[in-house]
């Protein structure tokens, strides 16, 4: 009787040791979980290339830079750091300091900034249907590019109006007249949520004895 009651209390035992090691495990396995998430969270809002290749582990990131602001033609071969399973991925030899600095001009080129576009006059404007404009486009800077985070637009934080001159046509009247109208040209932007995007009140428009002049819609 004492020997199965031995046996037993083993088992308990043992069985008690399994489930602390299957429990050790899954703590592990989420903990892993959890900063791969985060790692990943850090590397989709990465907002230069110089954050994504530290994130990254990317084998002597800091002497890349510094050859980078040189502009030294060489190629990175520095060995892997040891103990990263991410590194490897940079250690082919055609990640050159070229190729780099080529990603690095077109993720400058793509940030959120103001940039020079056409706009339609009759569309900015508000104009009946009926009027048209010659030329039918003006330029002026409007906000565009790409956010890193989600969930944000790139929006213009300041702004000004500036004045064009067009010539607006209307059916049945022969000679075309000049306007001066006035256009919202975005001068700073940022990535925002549309939650605090501020609407600007709606345009007004007025007439002098000579050329008209018109506001535009932001």
């Amino acid at each position: 009787m004492k020997w199965t009651l031995g046996r037993i209390s083993c088992l308990v035992t043992l069985l008690v040791e399994l489930s602390w090691i299957n429990v050790g495990h899954s703590m592990h396995r989420e903990g892993g979980n959890r900063v791969m998430k985060q790692w990943e969270r850090k590397v989709r809002s990465a907002s230069s290339l110089d954050e994504l290749l530290m994130l990254a582990d990317f084998p002597d990131w800091k002497l890349w830079k510094c050859r980078l602001r040189l502009q030294q033609p060489e190629t990175l071969s520095s060995p892997p750091s040891v103990g990263s399973h991410r590194s490897t991925r940079y250690a082919a030899e055609s990640y050159s300091l070229e190729i780099l600095k080529a990603i690095d001009e077109e993720w400058q080129r793509t940030q959120c900034m103001p940039r020079e576009t056409c706009v339609d006059v009759a569309k900015e404007l508000g104009t009946d249907p009926s009027m048209f404009f010659k030329p039918p486009c003006v330029s002026v800077h409007r906000c565009n590019g790409c956010c890193n985070h989600e969930g944000v637009t790139c929006r213009n934080t300041t702004y000004e109006y500036v004045n064009k001159t067009v010539l607006s046509v209307i059916p049945l009247k022969f000679v075309p007249e000049p306007v001066l109208i006035k256009v919202a040209n975005h001068t700073e932007c940022r990535c925002m949520e549309p939650a605090i995007i501020r609407r600007n009140a709606q345009p007004h428009r007025s007439s002098g004895a000579s050329t008209q002049c018109l506001d535009a819609r932001l």
